[in-house]
């Protein structure tokens, strides 16, 4: 008897490790945003952020030294034009900038951010252009 519970509890320590997914460690990063941008209809100024990724559907922009913070929810995208450094990347519409991709340290694909309403009524009247900025691993 005492085999058989030493062999479910291992069989079940076994399945817990190899489900637990390999990302479970958070990356972060910092970056310096030389402008204010708007992430999930959330208006941010301009400022130096730290860029976490809490687990691997979110992600989590704070503002160091201020009280700006949002944490929000994204699609897992492909590793499509990724040199495997750390960037954040926005869309320009005009002066107004929307936070749409996160490429995190140490992670094979981009956080997507979903787009806002206030992005989508942007985008009908004005043209895009695309803004990446490098970001440092932070310590």
């Amino acid at each position: 008897m005492k085999r058989t519970a030493y062999m479910i509890t291992a069989l079940a320590v076994l399945l817990v490790m190899a489900i637990v997914p390999a990302y479970a460690q958070p990356a972060s990063a910092k970056v310096n945003i030389p402008f204010a941008f708007t992430v999930d209809d959330v208006r941010m100024p301009a400022g130096e952020y730290l860029i976490t990724s809490p687990s691997e559907k979110v992600i989590s922009i704070q503002r160091v030294g201020g009280p700006e913070v949002k944490a929000t929810i994204t699609n897992n995208g492909g590793a499509v034009k990724w040199n495997g450094h750390p960037k954040l990347v926005f869309r320009r519409y005009g002066s107004l900038y929307f936070v749409t991709t996160a490429w995190m340290p140490n992670a094979d694909h981009g956080h997507e951010f979903f787009t806002s309403a206030a992005e989508i009524e942007v985008a009908r009247n004005t043209t895009q252009q695309t803004v990446e900025l490098a970001m440092n691993v932070a310590k």
